[in-house]
C-alpha cells in the first residue's frame, strides 16, 4: 500500500470535472456526501482543476470511518416483538438478501416519506389508531429493543415528525411499522417499491 504525502502529484477521474486530471495531495476538512457533518483535517487528492475532493487515499480511510461513527444518532425503542418481525418480513420481501442494517434503511425511508410530506402525516395518525387492532399484542409477548444509528438529518427528521403527528417516538416508530406492513407485507405479489432499492443507498451511511 503507497502512503501518500502532503504536496504529492498524481492522476485520477475527478468526478467534478468528469475528466482525468491531476491531483496534489493536501490536508482538508471534508464535508460526508450526504452533508451530516465531516471529517477535518485528513489527507486528500484536490483537483486541480476545479479544486474539488478527486481522491482519497487509504491512509485517511480510518479517521473517515471514526468521523463517520461520531456523527451518527443512536436511536432505541423497546417494542412488542410483533413489530421488529413485520419491519424483518418487509425487508425480505423487498429483498431476500437483505441484512439486518436494511432495517434502518427501510424504517428511515418511512420516516423521511413522512417528515417530508410525500407521505400525509394524516395516513400516520390512521396507522397509529389501528396499531392495537392489527398488532394485538398479549401481556406475554416478549419485548425486543430495536436499536440503529442514523445520520443527523434522519434524526432531525423522526423529531420533525414526532412534533408534527404528537406522537412520542415508540408510537410513532410503531405507526411507521405499520405503514410498512400495510404497504409492503400486507399486499400480494411484488412489492411495488422498487425505488426503496435507491433509497437504501441514499441513506446508506445513515
Amino acid at each position: 500500500m503507497r502512503l501518500y504525502l502532503e504536496g504529492d502529484r498524481h492522476r485520477a477521474l475527478c468526478a467534478s470535472c468528469g475528466a482525468i486530471r491531476t491531483t496534489t495531495y493536501r490536508y482538508r476538512t471534508v464535508p460526508f456526501s450526504d452533508g451530516d457533518g465531516q471529517v477535518e483535517g485528513i489527507l486528500v487528492g484536490i483537483c486541480d482543476h476545479c479544486d474539488a475532493v478527486a481522491q482519497i487515499p487509504p491512509q485517511s480511510t480510518p479517521e473517515i470511518r471514526v468521523g463517520r461513527h461520531k456523527a451518527l444518532r443512536p436511536m432505541e425503542a423497546r417494542l412488542p416483538s410483533i413489530y421488529v418481525e413485520v419491519l424483518d418480513l418487509a425487508c425480505m420481501r423487498l429483498n431476500p438478501e437483505a441484512t439486518r442494517d436494511f432495517r434502518k434503511h427501510l424504517l428511515v425511508h418511512f420516516v423521511h416519506e413522512f417528515a417530508s410530506g410525500r407521505r400525509p402525516v394524516s395516513r400516520l395518525l390512521a396507522a397509529h389508531r389501528r396499531v392495537d387492532e392489527v398488532f394485538v399484542c398479549s401481556a406475554a409477548m416478549p419485548r425486543k429493543r430495536l436499536s440503529m444509528k442514523i445520520s443527523e438529518t434522519a434524526h432531525r427528521e423522526l423529531e420533525d415528525l414526532m412534533r408534527a403527528s404528537a406522537l412520542s417516538k415508540t408510537d410513532t416508530v410503531k405507526s411507521v411499522v405499520l405503514a410498512i406492513h400495510d404497504e409492503i407485507v400486507v399486499p400480494a405479489g411484488e412489492p411495488a417499491m422498487l425505488d426503496l432499492l435507491a433509497a437504501r443507498m441514499r441513506f446508506a451511511n445513515g
